[in-house]
Parts: structure tokens; sequence; C-alpha cells
């Protein structure tokens, strides 16, 4: 796990979930998102997991705007960095003969409620890059997060389901950018 002045994590022991985000200094102090951003969704929010049954890490990055202030509507990108290892490789480590890493980016749609309500899916999938020349990346299939955002903590509580692998996966993500 890292932890230093850009990186923060912490592991969920139920879960096996771990979290990594770029944070200001208030946001590791007070337990609390960066400073809120004048819209409460749009910008980039980034989460980090770990599937101990799997033995994979992924941070996924969503870049969130709205197509009109004020909208429920949201369009974007869904980013994801998977790698194979342990518990402890929560980088990812030079290629070796076990090793999967790769970039997923889609476009992705989705809502954003009043009441904190969040939906947003992956509408097509683009293998960005293939690190180690793993031939699974190309079954990778478009994440569809649900969940909400905490209004008091600013995080945003989801769970991932992609119709394969990832069912009702819990995910937090934080923001680390109010603009894109």
């Amino acid at each position: 796990m890292v932890v230093d002045r850009f990186h923060i994590g912490f592991a969920c022991a139920v879960t096996c979930l771990s979290y990594v985000a770029t944070v200001a200094a208030e946001g590791v102090q007070s337990g609390r998102s960066p400073s809120p951003c004048s819209d409460p969704i749009a910008g980039v929010l980034r989460g980090q997991k770990y599937n101990a049954d799997a033995g994979y890490w992924v941070i996924y990055t969503l870049r969130i705007r709205r197509p009109a202030a004020g909208s429920t509507h949201l369009t974007g990108t869904i980013g994801s960095e998977s790698w194979s290892g342990g518990p402890s490789e929560s980088r990812p480590p030079a290629c070796r003969a076990d090793l999967r890493h790769f970039h997923v980016r889609m476009r992705a749609r989705g809502r954003f409620s009043a009441d904190g309500s969040f939906d947003f899916e992956g509408t097509s999938v683009h293998i960005e890059r293939n690190h180690c020349n793993d031939p699974d990346a190309f079954d990778y299939r478009p994440d569809h997060f649900r969940g909400r955002l905490d209004q008091a903590t600013r995080f945003l509580q989801t769970t991932n389901s992609d119709g394969g692998a990832a069912v009702n996966a819990p995910t937090v993500f934080q923001r680390v950018r109010c603009d894109l």
C-alpha cells in the first residue's frame, strides 16, 4: 500500500477494497475529498481497488461532463488501468511472464440526480495500451458504475457491474480535479 504526499491508501478488510487517489492536503487531514467544485459531479474522479480473489489491481478514472449546466445527463469517459499482482503491488511492476497489464478507455454516458444518485456506463471499449501483450485484455467489458455521492465526505460510493467478472463490485471514487 502506498502512502506518501501524493497518494493515500486504505483497505476495507471485508471486500479487500483498496483506494488510492491524488488528494489535496485538506482531503487527507479531514477524511474528505478536496474543496468542493462548482458542479458536484463534473470533473475527474479516481478510484483504485484490489481484487484478492482474482489477484489483480485496477485504477479507474472517470472524466465526467454535463452537456448543459444543470442537466441530469452526463457524458465522458471511463479509463481503466489493470494489472495482475499481489496485495503489495499497488503500482504496476515491470513486465514478466505472468503479468497482465493494460489500459482501457471507454466512451461513457449516464445520469446524476440532485439527491446524489449516480449512474455512469461505458458504451464502447478501446484498448489503449497492452503493456505485456496480454491476450485477455481484449475480452474487457464496459464498466457500469451505480451509486451515490456522499454529500458529507464528497466520496462517490459505487458498485460496478460489467456483465462479466464484476458483479456489484464496490468501488469508491474521489474527485482529483474540477475540470477535465
